[in-house]
C-alpha cells in the first residue's frame, strides 16, 4: 500500500514539476506522456483503477463490498408505544375541500372574535352609562 503512494506521489512530483517548466501548447502533450508513463511504469492493477477512475463511478459498485450494514430492527406490534402511522395520500379536489374547509372555520373565527369584541365593547359603554348617571 505504501508503495502505491509512493508511486502516485512521484506522479505528482513530476506533473507539478511539468507544470513549472514549461509553457506553452507542450504543455498538455508533457502532462499526457508522463501519465501514461506512470500508468505503464506501475502496471499494478489497484493503481490502474486508482489513476483511471476520477469520478468515484466504482465507488458504488464496490459499497456493497467495503459497507455492510447491521440487519434492520423490526418494531413489535404488540408494543405499547407502537404506533403505526400512515399518512393519507388525498386527491386534489379533497385537498381543495380541505383547504375551503379550513379557509371556513378561519373566517368563522375571526368572525365570531368580532362579535367578541363588540359586545365588550357594548358591556362597557353600557358601564360607563350607568357610572356616569350614579355619579350625577
Amino acid at each position: 500500500m505504501e508503495a502505491n503512494e509512493e508511486m502516485i506521489d512521484d506522479c505528482e512530483a513530476s506533473f507539478s514539476g511539468q507544470l513549472r517548466g514549461s509553457n506553452g501548447p507542450t504543455l498538455g502533450a508533457q502532462m499526457d506522456e508522463s501519465l501514461d508513463l506512470c500508468v505503464h511504469r506501475h502496471s499494478d492493477a489497484s493503481s490502474l483503477v486508482v489513476l483511471r477512475d476520477c469520478t468515484n463511478a466504482m465507488r458504488e459498485d464496490q459499497l456493497d463490498e467495503f459497507f455492510v450494514s447491521p440487519p434492520t430492527p423490526k418494531r413489535n406490534p404488540t408494543h405499547r408505544n407502537y404506533v403505526n402511522r400512515t399518512h393519507i395520500v388525498l386527491t386534489a379536489a379533497e385537498r381543495l375541500e380541505e383547504m375551503r374547509l379550513l379557509e371556513e372555520k378561519k373566517s368563522n373565527k375571526q368572525n365570531l372574535r368580532r362579535k367578541k369584541r363588540k359586545c365588550v365593547k357594548f358591556v362597557r359603554k353600557k358601564k360607563r352609562r350607568r357610572q356616569k348617571k350614579g355619579r350625577r
